[in-house]
């Protein structure tokens, strides 16, 4: 009994040890390695979830990467299209305004005879194209066609008749509408001046200008009696050229933007859209800018000059070029949209706008007294005028052209009011694209910038981005530019 009592105890003994030595350890072995596998398992989910994150940043860096680097590139390939489409357009007028200096320098060998004048201008006319009717619409908050006008999409091409190796992106477009056609005569006047300044012989092409023989040595005979020419012509030597600057009845507006019963009513004038300038879609039953630029040249018989032959040419066919081109997958419009924001316009030698689809932009002359209209200028430029006491333009000669423009700078309200808004880039101080392109421009380069106007109705929409082009067209000094409407 008390051997097996001591077996027993030394056999617990034994047991008590083994699980001591052998299966306590592996317990607490067991427990370590869960406790690092828990441990290792949540190092991994921490640090596969931060590669996770780094992973999608770098994918999202690498995917705004690409996307800026596509849009960029589209872009550039936008600009680049845009540029050179204004660049061929400046081309076409300067090709066009060459083919004058040959006109008058041909015209010089005609004998100074009414009969030969007129059988000289008979054939030189060219096609301008005009848009239809518009009327008010219904609710009186636009213009719209009073019937409907543009292309034929019938006359496209049909790609189902395509050949099989032809049909891959097939594109075709119906013939481009311009409007309708309408032949002018290039030149309003030619008239031979003898050498004393008397016009010895005119002929006129469509009653714009005046069939009385004048002394255009005195300005006040000339017309709208702000042609300055005679000084210049009597230093012409045979085969020298005078080319004129634009020469036109300045026409106002009041209401700058869409002419609407609600935004005359605004300005505090009556609705009488006829009565103001012309702008497109903005005021389609407008008057209309109408000026010349006058082409000279010394007539020479037997070794001495004569007199002068001059032709007056119809600043529309030079509006021509700009009128209807768009930046856009129109191409072309029979009626400038200034809404929008797309169009052409020009500017000339000094930096004066000659074309533009608001005619009350365009500076101009008052026929009563032949001085040029005072251009827009900025506020703190319109009150130094006014307390000079000098006329406009006896001012403006002492004045720094394109002083610090800026933004910040205002627009004179009181230009405004009195519907007197012509652009000479110069002056036009709070507009600091002029400034642009005339840097662009000034050595017979061309580029583009984008600018941004947050809030600076007057001139342009409100909030838009605009991407304009300048180039050099003439070396007479004609500059056009083009501007391209972002959405801001």
């Amino acid at each position: 009994m008390g051997l097996k009592r001591w077996m027993v105890g030394i056999r617990g003994k034994l047991i008590a040890i083994f699980v001591v030595i052998k299966v306590l350890p592996l317990l607490l072995l067991a427990l370590l390695a869960w406790g690092m596998a828990q441990r290792l398992g949540d190092t991994v989910s921490l640090q596969a979830g931060a590669m996770a994150e780094s992973m999608l940043a770098t994918i999202k860096q690498v995917g705004e990467a690409a996307t800026g680097d596509a849009i960029k590139a589209l872009d550039d390939r936008a600009r680049e299209a845009i540029e050179r489409l204004t660049t061929d357009t400046a081309r076409s007028v300067a090709a066009f305004l060459y083919d004058r200096d040959s006109d008058v320098l041909q015209a010089a060998q005609v004998e100074p005879e009414a009969a030969a004048y007129r059988g000289f201008l008979q054939h030189r006319s060219r096609t301008l194209h005009r848009h239809g009717e518009w009327k008010l619409s219904d609710d009186q908050t636009r213009w719209e066609p009073a019937a409907p006008a543009g292309w034929d999409e019938a006359l496209a091409a049909d790609p189902r008749q395509a050949l099989v190796d032809n049909a891959k992106s097939f594109s075709a477009r119906p013939p481009e509408y311009f409007g309708r056609p309408e032949v002018r005569p290039l030149f309003v006047e030619m008239t031979f001046v003898d050498t004393r300044g008397r016009e010895r012989v005119k002929v006129g092409a469509d009653g714009m200008m005046s069939g009385e023989l004048r002394d255009v040595s005195d300005v006040g005979q000339t017309f709208l009696k702000a042609e300055r020419y005679w000084p210049a012509l009597q230093k012409l030597k045979p085969g020298e050229i005078y080319v004129s600057d634009v020469i036109g009845a300045y026409v106002g507006s009041r209401v700058v933007g869409a002419y609407l019963p609600a935004s005359a009513k605004k300005a505090g004038v009556e609705f009488k859209p006829e009565e103001s300038a012309y702008a497109g879609t903005e005021n389609p039953v407008g008057k209309r800018f109408r000026g010349i630029v006058r082409w000279a040249t010394p007539v020479v018989r037997g070794g001495k000059v004569t007199g002068y032959v001059t032709l007056a040419l119809d600043h529309d066919h030079i509006r021509e070029f700009t009128d209807h081109i768009s930046p856009t997958d129109s191409r072309y419009s029979p009626i400038n949209d200034a809404i929008v924001g797309n169009y052409a316009f020009m500017w000339d030698h000094r930096s004066r706008a000659i074309s533009h689809p608001r005619d009350y932009f365009i500076p101009g002359y008052d026929p009563n007294t032949g001085e040029p209209v005072t251009p827009w200028l900025d506020q703190s430029l319109y009150d130094a005028w006014q307390a000079s006491g000098k006329p406009s333009r006896e001012f403006l000669e002492t004045v720094t052209p394109f002083d610090t423009q800026s933004l910040k700078k205002k627009p004179a309200g009181a230009q405004v009011k009195a519907g007197t808004v012509g652009l000479d880039c110069r002056y036009l101080n709070f507009s600091p694209q002029c400034a642009g392109w005339n840097q662009l421009t000034e050595k017979g380069g061309s580029g583009s910038f984008v600018i941004f106007f947050g809030s600076l109705e007057a001139h342009h929409s409100r909030g838009h981005s605009l991407l304009h082009w300048a180039i050099w067209p003439y070396a007479a000094g004609l500059r056009l530019h083009h501007h391209r409407c972002q959405r801001g």
